[in-house]
């Protein structure tokens, strides 16, 4: 299990932006389980029974700006997955 945490300034105003990430890695099926927290508050809770091999992107609105969670899984299964905040294209 792991969390990642970012403060983002959205509007002047700065938002904390938590990730609580745990996969399940597996040869032929994996699973992802994510909850994402916006200055405390739960906006987005993410299962997956079948986790492809694919990049996943996830849009969250804090304000009236969008962000992005992205996941990327590992090429091998024994390695972790990386999640990013991204905001215009740009990684937080």
């Amino acid at each position: 299990m792991g969390s990642q945490r970012w403060v983002v300034e959205v509007a002047g105003e700065q938002h904390k932006i938590r990730v609580l990430h745990d996969f399940y890695p597996g040869l032929f099926r994996r699973r992802a389980e994510m909850t994402v927290w916006v200055d405390g508050e739960i906006i987005y809770e993410i299962t997956t029974k079948n986790y492809m091999l694919l990049v996943d992107v996830y849009p969250i609105k804090v304000g009236n700006t969008e962000l992005v969670i992205r996941v990327q899984p590992p090429r091998f299964p024994s390695s972790t997955y990386r999640v990013s905040l991204e905001k215009d294209g740009k990684r937080l």
